[in-house]
C-alpha cells in the first residue's frame, strides 16, 4: 500500500516537471534555474528511489514477518482448538459424572431416609424389648420369693413326713412287741384260760386301735387335706338353669339326703332348681356332661379364704388348698352365673348321668384383650384361678 501511494506521487511529480521544462514561456535566465532545480529535482528522485527500495526491502521483511507470525498464529489456534476441544471433552465427561454423582446423592438420601425409618423401628422395639426384661425382673422377684417359700414349705412337709415315718416305724415297734408278748403271755398263761381269753380280747383291741391309727396316718401322710379341713357335707351342685332369665347366679351344694315338707308349690310363679353338669372336655378328657359334685368344708386354723382369678398359686403367706380353672355360664346364655374356682382334677357324681340335660353348666372362662390388658393378659387363654386360707 505504501509503494502504491508512492508511485503514483512520482507520476504526478514527474508530469509537473515536464510540464515546466517545455514550457516556451520562459526566459534563459529562468532555463538556468530550471535546469539547476531539474538537476537538484533528479538528485531527490534518486534520494527518493533508494529510500523507497530501501521501504521496500524494509516491507518485505515485514510482511515476511507478519506471514511467519500468522502462520504461528494459525498453528497457535489448531492447537487452541484442540485444547478447547479436549475441554470440551473433559467438560463433557465432568457434567456426566456430576448428573451421576447427583443420582447417587439421591440414592443415597433415600438410603439414609430408609435407614431412618429402620433406626426408628429399632428403637421402638428396643423401648418394648427392655419394657418386657423389667417387667420379666419383676417377674423373676416374684417367682423367687415364691419358690423360696415353696422351699421352706417342702422343707416343713419333709419334717412332717420324717416325723410321721417316725411315728409308724414306732408303732409297729409297738407291735412286734405286743405280738412278743402276746405270745409270750400265751405260752405262760395256758392254764389261766378265762384271764388270757380276757387279756387276749384286750390286744386285739389295741391292735385295732393301733392300725387303725397306722391307716389314719398312711392317710394324712398321702393326703394333707385332712389337716387343714373339718369335712362337713358331700352333695350335688346345684342352681338356677344357663338360659333362664330368672335364674339364680350362685351355684349352691346340696345334701345327699335332703329333708322335704311340701310335695307341692303354691300353684304360681315358681323357682327352678337344677342339677349341674360339664358341657365338655376342657375340664378332664371325659368331663363333657358329667354331673358336677361338690363339698362344704371348714378350714382349720384360718379365719379367712379367698379366690384369686388369674393365678395358680397362692402369695406368700397364704395356704393353698386347690388350685384349678376358672369357670361360669356361658357369655352368650341367658341365665347369669357367678365365676367358682373347678379343681385341677374335678370328680364327678357317683352314679350320675353321662347324657345332656343342661340345667345348671359350667364353662370354660377365657381371657378377652381390649378392655382387659394384654400383656399380661393372652387372647383366648383359659384363666386359672387357686382358693387360699390364711
Amino acid at each position: 500500500m505504501a509503494t502504491f501511494i508512492f508511485v503514483c506521487c512520482f507520476l504526478l511529480l514527474t508530469q509537473n516537471v515536464n510540464a515546466f521544462l517545455l514550457d516556451d514561456k520562459t526566459t534563459p535566465s529562468q532555463n538556468v534555474v530550471a535546469a539547476h532545480q531539474y538537476s537538484t529535482l533528479m538528485g531527490l528522485l534518486t534520494d527518493e528511489m533508494k529510500a523507497r527500495k530501501h521501504l521496500e526491502e524494509v516491507v518485505t521483511q515485514l510482511n515476511t514477518e507478519v506471514i511467519s507470525k500468522t502462520l504461528n498464529i494459525t498453528n497457535n489456534l489448531g492447537q487452541a482448538n484442540l485444547i478447547i476441544a479436549d475441554l470440551q471433552t473433559k467438560l463433557q465427561n465432568i457434567e456426566i459424572k456430576l448428573e451421576q454423582q447427583k443420582m447417587e446423592n439421591a440414592a443415597l438420601l433415600q438410603s439414609v431416609s430408609s435407614l431412618q425409618k429402620v433406626n426408628s423401628i429399632i428403637q421402638q422395639n428396643y423401648s418394648f424389648i427392655q419394657q418386657n426384661y423389667t417387667m420379666l425382673l419383676q417377674n423373676y422377684s416374684t417367682l423367687q420369693v415364691e419358690h423360696d417359700d415353696l422351699k421352706n414349705k417342702l422343707i416343713t412337709h419333709e419334717n412332717k413326713s420324717a416325723e410321721t415315718t417316725t411315728e409308724i416305724t414306732a408303732l409297729k415297734t409297738d407291735i412286734q412287741t405286743l405280738k412278743h408278748q402276746v405270745h409270750t403271755l400265751t405260752t405262760n398263761q395256758s392254764a389261766r384260760g378265762q384271764d388270757f381269753l380276757a387279756l387276749y380280747n384286750q390286744t386285739l383291741e389295741f391292735r385295732s386301735d393301733i392300725a387303725r391309727d397306722i391307716i389314719n396316718l398312711s392317710s394324712h401322710y398321702n393326703d394333707s387335706i385332712d389337716e387343714h379341713f373339718n369335712h362337713l357335707q358331700n352333695g350335688y351342685t346345684g342352681g338356677g338353669s344357663y338360659n333362664d332369665y330368672g335364674g339364680a347366679p350362685e351355684p349352691v351344694c346340696l345334701p345327699l339326703h335332703p329333708d322335704f315338707n311340701k310335695t307341692s308349690g303354691g300353684g304360681g310363679d315358681y323357682a327352678i332348681i337344677h342339677g349341674a353338669e360339664f358341657d365338655s372336655n376342657f375340664f378332664a378328657s371325659d368331663s363333657a356332661h358329667q354331673d358336677v359334685p361338690c363339698a362344704v368344708c371348714r378350714v382349720k386354723q384360718a379365719s379367712s379364704v379367698i379366690m384369686i382369678p388369674g393365678k395358680n398359686r397362692c402369695y406368700t403367706g397364704w395356704n393353698m388348698e386347690y388350685h384349678g380353672y376358672l369357670s361360669t355360664n356361658a357369655y352368650n346364655e341367658h341365665g347369669a352365673s357367678s365365676y367358682i374356682c373347678i379343681d385341677i382334677q374335678p370328680e364327678y357324681v357317683t352314679g350320675g348321668s353321662t347324657w345332656k340335660h343342661d340345667g345348671k353348666i359350667f364353662y370354660e372362662v377365657v381371657a378377652k384383650c381390649g378392655s382387659l390388658h394384654c400383656p399380661p393378659y393372652h387372647n383366648d387363654y383359659p384363666m386359672t384361678c387357686v382358693v387360699c386360707s390364711k
